[in-house]
């Protein structure tokens, strides 16, 4: 099971761990990375070129065209058709992927994502990080 999403850069190659990554966002010709510190990282290429490196690990899943999330930040998903995230951040779901979403989320193993709720437990969330290249 690998443990980070990766995307370039002008500066290079980057590393997320997984745990830490709660949505990706379309933006234009950009995905935008939105963290569990409520940092974003915004790489250049479209939102399925990304998602295509977690379309098989079954707590990650495309909720709308602009929009796939983590599954274990999801807290609630709303009639109306919005995912509440543990932090309150809502995002669209699209018509034909609510009910699809409900079954995910009722049918997600513990055995599928174990590994990783041991990982947020062993790792608090850090704040943004302010310091640019070449602070101490």
């Amino acid at each position: 099971m690998q443990a980070f999403f990766s995307y370039r850069d002008a500066k290079g190659e980057n590393f997320i761990p997984l745990w830490e990554l709660r949505y990706m966002e379309a933006d234009s010709n950009y995905t935008l990375f939105h963290l569990r510190n409520k940092e974003k990282k915004t790489a250049t290429g479209c939102l399925c070129s990304h998602f295509k490196q977690l379309e098989n690990l079954s707590f990650f899943y495309r909720i709308h065209n602009s929009y796939a999330a983590n599954l274990l930040y999801v807290q609630r998903i709303e009639n109306t058709g919005t995912v509440i995230l543990t932090d309150g951040t809502q995002l669209p779901v699209s018509p034909a992927e609510k009910e699809k979403l409900n079954e995910k989320m009722r049918s997600l193993s513990l055995c599928e994502i174990f590994p990783f709720l041991v990982l947020l437990a062993m790792n608090p969330p850090q704040a943004p990080s302010t310091k640019t290249q070449g602070e101490k």
